[in-house]
């Protein structure tokens, strides 16, 4: 179960990365089709789903995407990473192309927001792995 903590920082995510959609992403040729990133497009941020977003979630920055639609979609690519399986949009991946985007250059409210993120969903998993329902594994 999700902290008003975390709701609220990931509402403060969403907005502090309110921008219009793309009207296309971009990418490697032979690439952009094998990660379909038209289902980006096609559907309001929001209802997008963790298979939706896995190709490009994998591969933005290397052979998919921009900063500008990095941004549009970033807010629900933590949002479920956080919330999800971890074999589809894994947290590593998802939280490492931060570096790929320079985020440390970005606007003082754009790091802020993600660092308040970071924190709530982590205080959020440390109190899911010490409740009885975590089912904490040290080893996993």
């Amino acid at each position: 179960m999700a902290s008003t903590d975390f709701h609220k920082a990931l509402e403060d995510l969403y907005a502090a990365f309110a921008v219009a959609r793309p009207r296309d992403i971009d990418g490697c040729p032979c690439c952009v089709d094998k990660r379909n990133v038209d289902v980006l497009l096609s559907k309001p941020l929001r209802k997008l789903t963790a298979d939706d977003l896995h190709g490009y979630a994998s591969g933005v920055f290397l052979t998919v995407g921009a900063l500008g639609d990095y941004f549009y979609l970033l807010p629900r690519l933590l949002e479920l990473s956080a919330a999800g399986p971890r074999w589809i949009l894994d947290p590593q991946i998802v939280v490492g192309r931060l570096r790929h985007a320079e985020w440390e250059y970005w606007s003082d409210v754009r790091r802020g927001a993600i660092v308040r993120f970071l924190d709530a969903w982590f205080d959020q998993a440390l109190a899911l792995a010490a409740s009885d329902e975590g089912g904490f594994d040290p080893g996993g």
